[in-house]
């Protein structure tokens, strides 16, 4: 399962038709619906993609903050660069939603983070 934190609903709408092809994901609108769902499913994501540059700032937090809470699971951030790399990332991407990300998730799974 994928979990994906993205703060701009159209494309969070525009990534369902596109993820949700080869598996089950659940999205958050922010950082806190994010840690919700974190906290009741955690164990069963095997990835999280989280948008770095969220509005309300809280991307760059919640990497961090999933890095304690479950500091093997992949995080892929979306954007923020090295900021996101130095937050506990295991690779970033941009958007829009393309192939580099497919190849960013199993790179992740492959190597166990």
């Amino acid at each position: 399962m994928i979990l994906l934190a993205d703060d701009d609903p159209l494309f969070l709408q525009r990534s369902e038709s596109v993820l949700a092809r080869d598996e089950f994901v659940y999205f958050a609108r922010d950082g806190q619906s994010a840690r919700e769902l974190l906290v009741t499913i955690g164990a069963d994501f095997t990835i999280v993609l989280v948008n770095a540059e969220m509005e309300n700032g809280d991307g760059l937090a919640l990497i961090r903050e999933i890095r304690g809470m479950a500091p093997d699971l992949p995080v892929i951030a979306i954007g923020g660069g090295d900021r996101a790399r130095e937050a506990g990332a295991c690779d970033v991407v941009r958007k829009p939603l393309t192939s580099e990300w497919r190849g960013a998730i199993e790179r992740a799974r492959a190597a166990g983070r």
